[in-house]
């Protein structure tokens, strides 16, 4: 009798590559989409529990799985996944230290932000409908991260520079759950 969870263990064993999936590594067998001219997208099955917005690391590169993972499929989960193309610094602390007093003999503190680096898939906007007209993107961007702690601490007004260019964070899109999208206008 066929076991179809026995013959995909079988063809990640002879055939899987090592991953890491949220910094877990594992065997997957990740195959190639048709070629899109803006993203390099990978299929990616595995008998581990994946998700949408999951990190891979698969060769040289991190990917974000952008798919809807409903459950297992015949013992095994598939999911599509998209070459993250930018590192972003996000802010998620300061550091104080003491660096004397003030004429007033208050302390004086030296604050220096603290930054984590976060993968992210930079894309640019299409048009939206926003209080019943239509909104061009105007060189606006979009950025998609995996929804952690990290990137929940991105707000309202922060700045972020792409290819030598500011964008300020003008809203979220929460509607892709594992993902935070991060809608952003160009700035000077």
């Amino acid at each position: 009798m066929f076991n179809l969870v026995d013959d995909f263990q079988y063809i990640l064993d002879s055939l899987g590559i090592d991953v890491q999936i949220n910094a877990v590594s594992t065997k997957a067998v990740i195959t190639n989409t048709p070629v899109n001219a803006n993203y390099d997208d990978k299929k990616i099955n595995t008998l581990d529990v994946i998700k949408r917005g999951d990190k891979v690391t698969y060769e040289d590169g991190v990917y974000l799985i952008i798919s809807e993972i409903n459950g297992d499929r015949y013992g095994k989960y598939k999911g599509l996944m998209r070459r993250t193309n930018f590192i972003i610094p996000i802010k998620v602390g300061e550091e104080k230290e003491y660096v004397g007093t003030n004429d007033f003999g208050e302390p004086v503190y030296k604050i220096t932000p603290v930054n984590v680096n976060e993968e992210c898939i930079v894309a640019n906007q299409t048009a939206s409908v926003e209080n019943g007209s239509i909104r061009l993107p105007n060189g606006n961007i979009d950025l998609m991260f995996q929804d952690n702690e990290n990137t929940k601490k991105i707000k309202l007004n922060d700045k972020f520079s792409v290819s030598d260019q500011y964008y300020k964070v003008i809203g979220f899109d929460n509607t892709e759950i594992g993902l935070i999208i991060v809608k952003c206008e160009k700035t000077t």
